[in-house]
C-alpha cells in the first residue's frame, strides 16, 4: 500500500535509482530511450495526420496516455519512495542480496544508453529497411524546435499537474469490485483457453 510506504528510498538507494530510471524511460524523460520512441511516435503521426483524419485521432490517443504515464509514474515513484510527513517510516526487517537488483540494473542501463546511442541505433535500424519512396522517422535526441517536441513538453507538464493532483488527494478511489478487475478479466480468458485446449485434445487424440 502505496500509503503506508515513507522513508523506502532512503534506505534502499540503489532500488530507488533503478526504479526511478525505469520510470524516466517509461514517462519518456529524457535522454531515455523511451524519450526517443515517445518522439518518433509523434513525429511520425503528425507527419501521417496532414493526409489521414485517423493518424489526428491515434496522435490524441498517444498524448493522452503519454499524460497519464507520466501522471501515474510520477505518483509511483512519490508512493514508493519519498519520505511521507504523517507517515511512520518503513521498517526494512529482511534485506536481499544487492544481486537482485543486476538484472533490472541492466535494463535500467540499457534504455540509458539507447537513448544517448539513438544516432548508431538510427543507422543500424534504417540499413535493414527496404528503399522506399518515403524514408521512416529517423531516431535521434533531438530534432530541433519541431511540433513533436512541444507535444512531448506538453505532455510532460500535463503529466506533472496531474501527478501532484492526485498525489495531494486525501481520499482514496473507489475499489473496483474483484469481478470486474483486468484480473479476473484474465483469469477467466486463461480458464476458457484451459478448458478450450483440454476439450480439443481429447477430441483430436
Amino acid at each position: 500500500d502505496l500509503r503506508n510506504l515513507s522513508g523506502l528510498g532512503r534506505q534502499t538507494p540503489g532500488l530507488a535509482l533503478v526504479t526511478i530510471l525505469a520510470a524516466a524511460s517509461m514517462a519518456g524523460l529524457p535522454p531515455t530511450f523511451g524519450f526517443v520512441a515517445k518522439e518518433s511516435v509523434f513525429a511520425e503521426l503528425l507527419q501521417l495526420g496532414a493526409f489521414d483524419p485517423l493518424a489526428v485521432g491515434a496522435f490524441a490517443v498517444a498524448v493522452i496516455g503519454s499524460v497519464l504515464t507520466v501522471a501515474y509514474m510520477a505518483r509511483f515513484i512519490w508512493g514508493a519512495f519519498a519520505t511521507k510527513k504523517s507517515v511512520p517510516l518503513c521498517t526494512i526487517v529482511h534485506r536481499e542480496s544487492p544481486s537482485i537488483l543486476i538484472a533490472p540494473a541492466v535494463f535500467a542501463a540499457a534504455t540509458l544508453i539507447g537513448g544517448l546511442a539513438a544516432p548508431v541505433l538510427d543507422r543500424l535500424l534504417q540499413a535493414t529497411i527496404a528503399p522506399a519512396t518515403e524514408a521512416p522517422e529517423h531516431l535521434a535526441l533531438w530534432h530541433g524546435l519541431t511540433p513533436a517536441l512541444g507535444a512531448s513538453a506538453l505532455v510532460l507538464v500535463a503529466g506533472a499537474v496531474v501527478a501532484v493532483a492526485l498525489i495531494r488527494r486525501r481520499s482514496s478511489f473507489p475499489a473496483v469490485p474483484e469481478r470486474f478487475s483486468a484480473s479476473h478479466l484474465y483469469w477467466l480468458l486463461t480458464h476458457g483457453v484451459d478448458i478450450l485446449a483440454v476439450r480439443l485434445t481429447a477430441l483430436t487424440q
